[in-house]
């Protein structure tokens, strides 16, 4: 039975450590998401060198424990007449209503949450929900955190920036859905993975235009950049050293010289062999 288990454990930590890597580049497109936390340095040296993304099967095990937990909330909030949006019935995957939900349709079953798809000026995005509160709109904007990261989010009374960023864009974006009441801020709730009684709620008013405006501003000129080989006045994200520590280029933007850097990496994938 020894050797057994030891040949179960080694299947298991073979799986834990496996990746995938897919086919598309990293970073193509403008998503507020991806933009929440943008990075030039980042976005120019994935772009440069085509780095795919990789999936893998810790990565998928919390992404899809934050999905349960997205759709899980959004049937509850609904379910008790506080998530107001678009509910899609599950068999006919139409849209069966707008407003607060859910609602049954084919043989009884009960509607899904169908996130709205907020689009402004090229950038796209779909929000979690929106919660009304004393007749006014609420961007909600759910993530799931561990024990440590919620202690620490409890001690500091703020949200990670990147999350702020990110609602501070949907309400903006938002701007343009037709609802019966107006949009005016969003919350950030995190809650903790493996006890959901545990949360903290971050809500915020009014928009930040100009953040906005400066980020988009950022990743355009970026990917001019990246477009023409003319890397001048790049902008550092990070103001030390391990501000992101699971970035893939950490440090990179520490060194000396690091426009003729960024230069050379992209004369070398651009030039034939």
């Amino acid at each position: 039975m020894q050797n057994i288990e030891m040949s179960i454990n080694k299947i298991v930590e073979d799986v834990l450590k496996s990746k995938v890597e897919l086919s598309a580049c990293a970073l193509s497109e403008m998503r507020s998401s991806s933009l929440s936390d943008f990075c030039q340095i980042r976005f120019m040296l994935t772009w440069i060198e085509c780095k795919k993304e990789e999936d893998s099967f810790m990565k998928g095990f919390f992404c899809d424990i934050g999905t349960v937990v997205h759709s899980l909330v959004q049937k509850w909030l609904g379910l008790k007449g506080y998530l107001y949006g678009l509910w899609k019935c599950p068999v006919c995957e139409k849209i069966v209503k707008e407003g607060f939900g859910p609602i049954r349709c084919c043989n009884g079953n009960l509607c899904v949450y169908e996130e709205y798809s907020l689009i402004w000026k090229g950038m796209t995005g779909h929000c979690d929900g929106l919660l009304l509160i004393n007749n006014e709109f609420y961007i909600l904007e759910l993530k799931t955190i561990s024990v440590r990261g919620l202690q620490e989010r409890c001690k500091l009374e703020e949200p990670i920036d990147y999350h702020y960023n990110q609602v501070n864009m949907y309400t903006l974006m938002g701007q343009k859905l037709e609802l019966p009441y107006p949009i005016v801020g969003g919350v950030v709730l995190y809650i903790q993975r493996d006890n959901p009684s545990r949360y903290k709620a971050f809500p915020q008013k009014g928009i930040d235009l100009k953040k906005v405006q400066d980020t988009i501003r950022d990743y355009k000129l970026a990917k001019n950049m990246v477009l023409t080989g003319k890397f001048k006045n790049v902008i550092k994200k990070c103001k030390k050293y391990n501000d992101s520590p699971y970035c893939p280029y950490k440090g990179t933007c520490f060194r000396e010289g690091l426009e003729e850097f960024v230069t050379k990496m992209w004369e070398l994938e651009n030039t034939d062999d």
